[in-house]
């Protein structure tokens, strides 16, 4: 075994335009030894020049889109997606730097649709993300006044979302065990709660439970579907506590926990 020093210099000696039989010869090493450590390396960086596109990220042209205080959010959820091997997150928030060149006059959520719409649709099965993520880029209401057109495109097929998300729900996954039978000690008086908007429905509950769904892919489904059609307008059907949310970190988020 070699010291990884002379390894090192041998590596060196090479990139100054020493031949191998010199290198060998100056480290009292058989030549042999030199030519194996040399297309070691050579495999090695061929390598990593293949792998290290999918793990590069440009953000460049998106922090013009967002607030200083959520660019190390974004950051965070790519970081930790990365570490578990999820690298949908990657691609996205690329397509989105890609896209800014393509759109005229783009906002952030639409911007995050015509991004991550796709994705979202391959990691959670529903296909109308999809089929919307090609009417956005196709229609483009982000450039137009009018929207009639493209809001009666899109209203059937968020109708037919609705039906699928509906179907991400497996009830016949519930055990019996899920459900508690002790009636609980403490009174609802004694529970923090609060009221909610969600989709219409104004409710109240426990904060706890309410952040916990808020928080859950069925909540953040929930809230996108909620922005459509018009994802740059502020409407009444959204959830509360998420409407002031991008919806870049929504769909990261998504892609980190599903």
């Amino acid at each position: 075994m070699y010291d990884e020093n002379i390894i090192s210099e041998a590596l060196n000696l090479n990139e100054q335009g020493y031949t191998q039989k010199e290198i060998a010869i100056k480290l009292g090493c058989g030549e042999r030894t030199i030519r194996r450590w040399l297309s070691n390396i050579k495999t090695f960086e061929s390598k990593n020049k293949e792998v290290l596109p999918e793990y590069q990220l440009n953000l460049s042209s998106l922090t013009n889109f967002f607030q200083d205080d959520y660019i190390p959010q974004i950051l965070f959820f790519i970081s930790m997606a990365v570490k578990n091997n999820k690298f949908k997150s990657i691609s996205f928030v690329n397509d989105m730097n890609k896209s800014i060149s393509k759109y005229d006059q783009i906002t952030e959520p639409w911007l995050a649709a015509i991004s991550g719409f796709n994705y979202l649709s391959e990691i959670t099965g529903v296909q109308k993300f999809e089929e919307i993520n090609c009417l956005i880029k196709n229609e483009k209401p982000f450039i137009k006044k009018d929207r009639k057109k493209f809001r009666r495109r899109i209203n059937p097929l968020i109708s037919e979302l609705r039906l699928e998300l509906i179907t991400l729900f497996d009830i016949s996954k519930i055990k019996l065990t899920d459900f508690k039978s002790n009636i609980p000690t403490q009174s609802y008086s004694d529970i923090h709660q609060s009221n909610y908007l969600i989709s219409d429905l104004n409710i109240l509950a426990p904060n706890e439970q309410i952040n916990q769904f808020l928080d859950s892919k069925y909540g953040l489904l929930l809230e996108i579907e909620s922005r459509l059609p018009d994802l740059d307008n502020r409407q009444r059907k959204v959830i509360y506590d998420l409407q002031k949310i991008p919806l870049t970190l929504i769909l990261l988020k998504l892609f980190l926990i599903s």
